[in-house]
């Protein structure tokens, strides 16, 4: 597996040249906007995007195929009747 590397350099100049945000963060209320966008160098930033990296590769690729399942699988769960959804009972209940 590959490792991603976020385009900075393209980044930073969209940042900059297209959105101006040297001239938004002389705003009132947007002092801190270029540090916060510089977030990503930071290394606890950096470990939550490998977090994240993963669960895209790993758990988002299956959501379709999860999706498929549930519906599919659903007329099974719907065969129960209301009181076996009770979760007070103590006893199961089988209709």
């Amino acid at each position: 597996m590959s490792t991603y590397r976020a385009p900075l350099r393209e980044m930073q100049f969209v940042r900059c040249e297209l959105a101006g945000i040297n001239d938004v963060a002389k705003l009132p209320g947007f002092e801190d906007t270029p540090e916060v966008l510089d977030a990503p160098k930071d290394p606890f930033y950096a470990a939550k995007l490998a977090t994240a990296r993963f669960s895209a590769d790993h758990v988002l690729n299956q959501a379709q195929a999860l999706h498929h399942e549930i519906v599919r699988g659903s007329a099974s769960v719907m065969t129960l009747t209301e009181d076996q959804f009770d979760l007070d009972r103590q006893v199961l209940v089988v209709a």
